[in-house]
């Protein structure tokens, strides 16, 4: 309370261990030089920002074309969380990266749905199903005898449309992936040894 007999109040930080949970936005023309920067720069700004705090960061990096399929299945996620960690997490008040994932878009492009492919009809049948919740989505018949003895078995149950809508989202992104005829995982981008037995790399 101050001499004028007003009360104020302060915030006064007593948390020993921050969560946090930073979006990411980038361009699908972005190398992956970029998205390691701009890790880096916002996460050097977390920690001058909370002094004192250990951190536990959670990234969720919004983009499509190549940087999405890199970071969904091209091993990028991975080796950017290791770098982040390596760099910020060993202090006294460290800043750990918990995850580095990409922000699975609401649908597919509207482009890939009206190609005469394989791609295209599959998006397709999965947009039928995203359209009709009456339509039952059975995959017990493709489960091995001892997956259906497990807790997979109830996983892919999908009884509520809350995971039933999440399930085909991921499935379009999946096919986007797998069949829109480009291999972009990280291990076809290393280059090959050169005859001296030296390796030249680039990105």
């Amino acid at each position: 309370m101050g001499e004028d007999g007003q009360v104020r109040t302060q915030l006064i930080a007593t948390d020993a261990v921050r969560w946090l949970d930073e979006r990411i936005e980038l361009p699908e023309s972005a190398t992956e030089d970029d998205l390691a920067s701009l890790l880096s720069d916002r996460m050097q700004g977390l920690v001058e920002s909370s002094p004192q705090r250990n951190l536990l960061v959670t990234w969720r990096i919004a983009t499509g074309g190549p940087p999405a399929v890199l970071l969904r299945r091209g091993g990028l996620a991975t080796e950017l969380a290791a770098r982040m960690r390596t760099e910020f997490g060993r202090g006294k008040a460290a800043a750990w990266t918990v995850s580095v994932a990409v922000e699975t878009p609401a649908e597919a492009p509207t482009a890939c749905y009206e190609e005469e492919t394989i791609l295209g009809h599959f998006l397709r049948a999965v947009r039928d199903l995203q359209e009709d919740d009456d339509t039952v989505i059975d995959l017990q018949p493709y489960l091995s005898a001892r997956h259906e003895a497990g807790t997979i078995s109830s996983a892919v149950q999908l009884v509520d449309k809350t995971s039933r809508a999440a399930v085909l989202s991921d499935a379009a992104m999946l096919g986007i992936d797998l069949l829109r005829g480009d291999d972009l995982s990280r291990a076809d981008r290393e280059p090959a040894p050169s005859s001296s037995g030296s390796q030249e790399t680039t990105r």
